[in-house]
């Protein structure tokens, strides 16, 4: 009397033999003399670094960060401070219902946005805040 044992093809071939352990059973599914192959699934070895070394390149990354950041914020301030001083000035008086953000919209300053421009007006004013009141005399660039 012989034993029929179903073919199996592809991944199902393999049985895991424990959950702790990645070992697996591979079985000859052909019925004809049955066999039985065991084996253990590789395991990586981990890779430690060196704590110092690990800090260290934790550290340049931080360095680099900040100094690109620097370098970002300090283009940006020189590009804020030659527009400002590349523009002529004009006295405007302010009225009811204006802010610094509709008086920056209608004296743009090239390669500044809306937002840039009132606080280059607020900064050319010496203002502390953007409150406005009607009758306040304002320098602004020349639209």
């Amino acid at each position: 009397m012989t034993t029929q044992y179903p073919t199996v093809h592809g991944n199902l071939a393999l049985k895991a033999e424990s959950a702790s352990a990645p070992r697996f059973t591979v079985i000859n599914g052909s019925g004809a003399g049955r066999r039985t192959i065991c084996t253990q699934a590789p395991v990586a070895a981990p890779v430690h670094l060196p704590r110092a070394l690990a800090a260290a390149i934790i550290i340049a990354i931080v360095l680099a960060c900040l100094a690109t950041a620097y370098a970002v914020l300090h283009t940006e301030q020189q590009a804020f401070n030659a527009a400002i001083s590349s523009e002529q000035l004009e006295r405007v008086e302010v009225t009811g219902g204006d802010s610094l953000w509709s008086i920056a919209a209608t004296h743009p300053i090239a390669g500044l946005n809306t937002s840039e421009v009132a606080d280059a007006i607020q900064s050319i004013n010496g203002l502390d805040s953007g409150t406005l009141q009607p009758g306040m005399e304002l320098q602004v660039p020349v639209s």
